[in-house]
């Protein structure tokens, strides 16, 4: 008989902490499958040959063998759906069953056991998993909201458009005490022009249509800290930066006209973009370990960190890629013992969010410390 996981079974856009809670508390067997797929003709064949050694732990375990006929039946739905990308990861218990697309080079992984293997998870949270982007062509924009998987378009509550913008505006009083002189730009009637040259007048008025765009933008994005990345020509993008108040505007921008640019293209160069800034949660959990640091709240032994983890003590965990230590937690002595195969990083990590803290896995050269772990302490 299957294991009824209907209401858990999710497909998600992004991982979130409440997920990775989730999946740290549940109980085993835990079975996870992550694979890196080249190209999507590859997704079946891949995912069927992760299934087979999957079948063959889950045996080895001891444990229902019926447990991944779900994973088996999402193979052949994962044909339907046509998602893609550079790998995938499965967690399947008897009460949880989750999978994510995920972007990047992950090491493939077949592991069954009382615990998931989150380690990729930890490092997913780490870099920003949305974005959005603001095509400004010409006289128009257009916002963008990006996920790992597919881009689509965010209304504004303001005119998008340059003309129409002027059309429906009020008197602006830059302008007002201007004098008429030289022709309306297309169907601007009635628009107060200077004495300066065309291109002049047509600079000031992109200039304070761009910064009502802007307006619009904060207004919209203001319970927001994704990033947002802009695509325009120089001129168009530096009018944009005077107006800009949304604080997550990267300084980066695609450079050119987004005119013509297919959807894809411009989701691809963002994400190039956006996979070098950090995310707010990150930044802030770095901020907090340098002032807990300096009253000496911190911890960079990683045995140290790990039985700190299992303690309940460590409000943000920060960890070196490859960073590893194998052994087993005894509860009795409340000490790490090396006598075990666990990967007591990937424990720790989540026992970390178990009680509420946040960890994250890192390249060496983002981490706070030289060293394969740093922990801000609760005390």
């Amino acid at each position: 008989m299957r294991n009824d996981t209907s209401l858990l079974t999710t497909s998600e856009e992004a991982v979130t902490w409440d997920d990775l809670q989730q999946g740290a508390g549940a109980t085993g067997p835990c079975i996870t499958l992550l694979t890196s797929i080249q190209e999507p003709s590859a997704i079946k064949t891949q995912l069927k040959n992760a299934v087979r050694e999957a079948r063959r732990q889950v045996a080895d375990f001891g444990a229902d063998e019926h447990l991944l006929d779900p994973v088996q039946d999402l193979v052949s739905a994962l044909e339907i759906e046509k998602r893609w990308a550079n790998a995938l990861i499965v967690l399947r218990s008897p009460q949880f069953f989750r999978y994510w697309w995920l972007r990047g080079a992950f090491q493939e992984t077949v592991a069954v056991g009382d615990r998931f293997h989150m380690r990729p998870l930890f490092r997913v949270m780490a870099s920003p998993q949305q974005f959005y982007l603001l095509a400004i062509s010409g006289k128009h924009v257009h916002l963008f909201h990006a996920t790992q998987h597919r881009m689509e378009r965010v209304a504004l509550d303001a005119a998008e458009d340059l003309r129409e913008w002027m059309n429906i505006r009020e008197p602006d009083h830059e302008l007002r005490n201007r004098s008429t002189a030289g022709p309306s730009l297309g169907t601007m009637k009635g628009v107060v022009f200077g004495s300066n040259s065309d291109q002049d007048r047509e600079d000031e008025y992109l200039r304070l249509f761009l910064t009502s765009v802007a307006s619009a933008v904060t207004k919209t994005l203001r319970e927001d800290s994704a990033p947002l990345i802009l695509a325009g020509v120089e001129r168009d993008v530096a009018f944009y930066r005077k107006a800009n108040t949304y604080p997550y505007l990267l300084d980066a921008a695609i450079p050119g006209s987004p005119d013509g640019v297919p959807e894809q293209q411009l989701h691809d160069r963002g994400w190039e973009l956006a996979s070098q800034a950090k995310p707010e949660q990150l930044t802030k959990a770095l901020a907090d370990y340098e002032r807990l640091s300096g009253r000496r709240r911190f911890a960079i032994d990683l045995r140290e960190i790990i039985e700190a983890a299992f303690q309940g003590r460590i409000l943000d965990l920060f960890l070196q890629e490859g960073a590893s230590l194998l052994g087993t937690w005894d509860a009795a002595t409340n000490r790490v013992s090396e006598d075990g195969h666990e990967d007591l990083v990937n424990a720790a990590a989540q026992e970390t969010v178990l009680q509420g803290g946040r960890a994250f896995e890192l390249p060496a050269a983002d981490m706070p410390v030289k060293g394969p772990a740093a922990a801000a302490l609760r005390y």
